[in-house]
């Protein structure tokens, strides 16, 4: 129960700061998800948030809300893959 609900706060987290990131960045530029999580973790454990952080961008991505891209490229958000996204502002993006 406690994991459960440190993971559904650190998901709410980590939504809340990637859109606070993204509304501080002009339409047209993108963040490195690692830059949300380095936020909502401490500088030593910002890579173990990873997982959920992309896993919050895909959510966000099926909602238009973000977009994800590889090297300038929309990406399904469910066939990501491994490699390096960046987030974008979406259709829906508030």
């Amino acid at each position: 129960m406690v994991g459960s609900i440190r993971q559904c706060c650190t998901e709410e987290k980590t939504q809340k700061f990637i859109l606070t990131l993204l509304r501080h960045r002009d339409v047209g530029k993108s963040i490195c998800p690692s830059e949300a999580a380095r936020v909502v973790g401490s500088p030593d454990k910002w890579r173990e948030l990873m997982t959920i952080t992309r896993e919050v961008a895909v959510e966000l991505a099926n909602e238009d809300i973000l977009t994800i891209t590889r090297d300038d490229q929309a990406l399904d958000p469910n066939l990501l893959g491994k490699g390096h996204i960046r987030l974008r502002h979406g259709k829906s993006f508030k």
